[in-house]
């Protein structure tokens, strides 16, 4: 196929694309799926939507492990924070293949994040637990997203690799909720 715009003597036809732009080629069932999949920076920019986000849960269970909290879920908490502080390595990593520059801070999520996470303190270890598990939520439906990311390559990453760690994460928050079913 002429990637450049002319004819491919099938009819397809278009613009010339940007430099930048790659195609994914799958086969499936026997057919070429072709896919436009964006340029490099847009998908450095989602990876660094998805690494503020889980800057942001660091920060949010760095907090909760800062507070008290029942005797025997600080392993549970802990074992979250660094759930997430992986995958912001994974993460990172991965922009700078892209040849990107991972965010320094997770931004305006990790204010949010770190404010709703206070007020829920100051209500107690449950209401935490339920912001937590929230997030948790969030970040399964987030990683489920059918095109979480530009191109293939990089949706299929976040499938196979950050969404399955995401689930087992939201899973083990449940497990703190349930602790904190009673107070």
């Amino acid at each position: 196929m002429n990637v450049h715009g002319s004819s491919n003597g099938n009819g397809i036809q278009g613009r010339p694309l940007d430099h930048d732009v790659h195609l994914q080629v799958d086969e499936k069932d026997g057919e070429a799926l072709i896919s436009p999949v964006g340029s490099s920076m847009a998908v450095v920019d989602k990876l660094g939507d998805l690494l503020r986000g889980e800057m942001s849960a660091v920060e949010a269970y760095d907090l909760v492990l800062s507070a008290s909290h029942p005797q025997g879920m600080e392993h549970i908490l802990r074992e979250l924070r660094d759930n997430h502080d992986h995958r912001v390595s994974l993460l990172r990593d991965r922009i700078r293949r892209y040849g990107g520059a991972p965010p320094p801070s997770s931004g305006a999520w990790g204010v949010i994040a770190k404010t709703l996470q206070r007020g829920a303190d100051c209500l107690g270890i449950r209401a935490a637990a339920l912001m937590l598990e929230e997030g948790e939520k969030h970040g399964v439906r987030l990683y489920a997203a059918e095109r979480v990311a530009p191109d293939l390559e990089t949706s299929r990453w976040v499938h196979e690799v950050l969404f399955p760690e995401q689930q087992k994460t939201e899973h083990l928050c449940r497990e703190i909720v349930r602790l904190t079913e009673d107070r």
